[in-house]
């Protein structure tokens, strides 16, 4: 078949093909046989568009909660019965819960399928869908059942966007900015913090998302498998994954991701790492407080941290390989103790 040149230049070697569209094109699902497997709040939308039709599909009511094992035998009973080979496409309609746990099922199913991720929600264009980690939670500890299995295609869609209400559009923007700092653009992250929350905001992000993708492609592309530079990825989800935890995963993770952030910085400064203009700190606690939401306390955070993947050690005082911000500079990886993570958390934590 043949494709006009994607929107996005990529890595020679990187397992996945991103193409980005306006809206969604016939033309990027796969020719081989394929089986859909999709989030059932886009359903609608979806079967609106009237693509050509799978060999099966599968509609999943996803939320964070249902994030486990059960969802994933779900997928590979289905396709079991339907015993499909290896030849056969899935193709992925969701936001990055559903991706995360179709992931794994393909990567489980006959030793591996190929499949394909339709990202529908900002948080998955920009980050779930990118870079090839599946996964599932374990009871309360997240992502703790997982792989590195690639999708071969992402189609990254911005009129599924448009469908977004602004409050999922605040947690894709939160992941952006997290990449805007990683990089240490002070400017970057000074616009996308005067867009946060702001209506109409889908038609101003087509370049930041563009932008954040391939910055996450470089690093991925040179530690895919997550033992080096791939861990700055992680800024701010050391604390964000035990705030979605601790408030049994009330609080969205983009939301979580933002405090975490806040925390991130207060740590930096406390180490003399770097200092951040008080007038964006304080515009990200305004934007944070706007959602009203229970901010879990460090108490109920704390025991949360010890299923991080990025904890150094097994007995004694944990330790984190933590990445933090620099303003001007690369975020850089530090080895930050469970009382450092206290004292900042505490910190950020008054101001709510």
């Amino acid at each position: 078949m043949d494709f006009k040149m994607p929107l996005l230049s990529l890595p020679n070697g990187f397992p996945t093909e991103i193409w980005t569209e306006a809206s969604p094109r016939r033309e990027y699902l796969p020719q081989e046989p394929w089986f859909l497997v999709g989030d059932s709040k886009i359903k609608q939308l979806w079967q609106a568009w009237t693509p050509s039709p799978p060999l099966g599909e599968l509609w999943l009511d996803v939320s964070e909660q249902k994030k486990s094992m059960a969802e994933v035998l779900t997928c590979l009973e289905v396709w079991s019965q339907m015993q499909l080979s290896r030849q056969v496409v899935i193709v992925c309609v969701g936001g990055g819960v559903l991706s995360d746990l179709v992931g794994l099922a393909t990567s489980l199913y006959q030793r591996g399928l190929r499949w394909h991720i339709w990202p529908t929600t900002l948080v998955a264009q920009v980050d779930a869908s990118i870079g090839g980690k599946t996964a599932v939670n374990l009871g309360e500890a997240k992502n703790q059942i997982g792989s590195f299995y690639p999708p071969a295609r992402v189609v990254l869609c911005n009129d599924f966007l448009k469908t977004l209400p602004s409050a999922h559009l605040e947690n894709g923007q939160w992941e952006i900015i997290k990449m805007a700092l990683l990089e240490g653009d002070a400017d970057w992250v000074a616009s996308l913090s005067g867009r946060l929350g702001q209506p109409s905001v889908v038609a101003s992000l087509r370049a930041d998302i563009e932008r954040s993708v391939l910055a996450k492609v470089a690093i991925v592309h040179q530690d895919l498998r997550d033992r080096g530079d791939r861990k700055l990825l992680n800024l701010g989800h050391t604390v964000a994954h035990a705030i979605e935890a601790a408030s049994q995963f009330q609080i969205s993770h983009g939301s979580a991701v933002g405090f975490g952030l806040l925390v991130a910085c207060t740590m930096s400064s406390s180490l003399d790492l770097s200092d951040f203009p008080p007038s964006l700190i304080d515009q990200w606690i305004v934007q944070l407080r706007s959602s009203q939401l229970a901010w879990p306390s460090w108490d109920q955070c704390a025991p949360f941290l010890a299923w991080d993947k990025k904890k150094e050690n097994i007995t004694g005082e944990p330790s984190f390989h933590e990445p933090l911000p620099r303003k001007g500079e690369r975020a850089i990886l530090v080895s930050c103790s469970l009382q450092l993570f206290e004292q900042a958390y505490r910190k950020v934590h008054a101001r709510f």
